[in-house]
């Protein structure tokens, strides 16, 4: 909420937060059952707040007991993610947060569904883990590198 509140009053857009890596209730383990009881009420928790902001979606993404690389994985995350158009303005979009909630994940599906609907893409990474060429299954340099190309017309491409 703080950080809500803190970019709006900066008057800072937010249209969707996608919460990541949400388990299923019907899990066979103890452990994983108060895990996902605790995470739902977390969930509806942050729901009921964003009622005081309409235009504000949250989306979430279940669990998946693998890594996502490769532009079809990658794909597939987007899918239940991201949902766009070729009405869509362009425009830049920062993914940021503390390390490991799924940042180079995000901005790489979120890239490759902006390429799969027409868009030419250059999804750019500044950590210096070098993580982004490890998700595309890519060798990245300082350079962009052509990704994928899409039948609507996109490109991706990418660096790092």
């Amino acid at each position: 909420s703080r950080l809500i509140d803190s970019l709006q009053s900066q008057n800072i857009t937010i249209n969707t937060i996608i919460c990541n890596q949400i388990l299923i209730n019907n899990i066979n383990s103890n452990y994983l059952t108060i895990r996902s009881t605790s995470q739902m009420k977390l969930i509806n928790s942050f729901n009921n707040y964003l009622t005081q902001y309409k235009p504000i979606k949250s989306i979430e993404i279940p669990y998946v007991d693998t890594e996502i690389t490769g532009v079809y994985g990658l794909r597939f995350f987007g899918l239940l993610a991201h949902q766009f158009n070729k009405l869509m303005t362009k425009k830049l979009t920062i993914f940021s947060g503390k390390g490991g909630v799924g940042k180079t994940s995000t901005s790489a599906s979120y890239a490759v569904s902006l390429s799969d609907v027409g868009f030419k893409t250059l999804l750019v990474s500044t950590d210096p883990a070098h993580s982004l060429g490890d998700i595309l299954l890519e060798k990245l340099s300082s350079h962009p590198k052509l990704i994928d190309r899409s039948t609507e017309g996109g490109q991706l491409w990418a660096m790092e």
